[in-house]
């Protein structure tokens, strides 16, 4: 593990903090509101960490730790106190508090430039992941969607959620979803066939930006992909911009987001930390929301 600094404490990140975390992660050119972090907060009140000197926040993980899986999101350190090793230390102290947890499954998603930094901390790339962007959603994309396969979700749909998402994943994040739903009831449309849920969409707004995802299907499709992104953008303002991120082998969710006027934008890695092998994400898996992963 680096070795600490006196003047430096790593502990867990607490609401009074957040300000300052989100200073920081706009810093590098993400786009939150102090929302965003506070709600990773809410769905992982214990794992997220800050380094401090004193009363000021030097450095920052963001941290959720569900299912048995934990993901790191955001890892910055303000100007000034970089190159010292701080990073790998907040790393290093998030990995053994994990360890403890008896949790041996941690995620990440970075830049290129970033992989060497995760690779020395034994992350390895899993896979490709391509985020897909439209700078303004028209008026005619955000029009009523009629159709009797599509309606808004509520609480009392949160089984049926929780047990496709779980079947599509791997694993079960139900405090994710139920989270969304309370902060986002209106952007959250599913997609039914039979009687029974095929398929479901969330979004996010916030000041900056639009986000959606996580973007689930049983049966990957391109016309119920398009009646489902319909759907969302019908709870969304025109002229908003919406960003999607995916996995580069997801064709189905490619070409049904290029048919919908979205380009790709950046491209990045999935890295995994972990005795067991891991898997790339199921073609049922069409998005990951920005939110869930940083």
């Amino acid at each position: 593990m680096t070795q600490q600094s006196p003047e430096i404490k790593i502990r867990r990140m607490e609401k009074r903090d957040l300000q300052q975390v989100l200073d920081l992660i706009n810093t590098e050119g993400w786009e939150y509101d102090i929302a965003e972090i506070d709600r990773i907060l809410r769905i992982d009140p214990i794992s997220s960490m800050v380094a401090c000197k004193g009363e000021i926040v030097v450095g920052g993980v963001t941290v959720a730790a569900i299912g048995g899986r934990c993901v790191l999101g955001h890892v910055v350190v303000r100007d000034g106190w970089r190159r010292k090793g701080l990073g790998n230390l907040m790393v290093d102290s998030i990995l053994e508090e994990m360890e403890s947890r008896g949790i041996d499954f941690v995620d990440v998603f970075s830049v290129n430039d970033a992989v060497p930094f995760y690779k020395k901390h034994d992350f390895h790339i899993v896979e490709e992941l391509r985020t897909y962007v439209k700078r303004g959603l028209s008026e005619e994309d955000c029009a009523p969607v009629r159709s009797n396969r599509i309606r808004t979700l509520n609480p009392s749909d949160l089984p049926q959620m929780v047990a496709l998402d779980s079947r599509i994943l791997g694993f079960e994040r139900s405090r994710i979803l139920e989270i969304l739903m309370k902060d986002y009831p209106q952007q959250c449309k599913g997609l039914f066939a039979g009687g029974k849920l095929a398929g479901f969409i969330m979004g996010r707004t916030n000041t900056l930006m639009d986000d959606a995802g996580p973007w689930i299907m049983e049966h990957p499709d391109i016309e119920d992909g398009q009646l489902l992104l319909r759907a969302l953008f019908s709870a969304k303002r025109p002229g908003c911009r919406v960003i999607f991120g995916l996995s580069e082998k997801n064709k189905v969710a490619r070409d049904t987001l290029a048919t919908m006027g979205f380009k790709n934008e950046i491209n990045q890695f999935r890295l995994v930390r972990s005795g067991k092998k891991a898997q790339e994400f199921s073609p049922g898996m069409m998005t990951i929301s920005a939110f869930e992963f940083g």
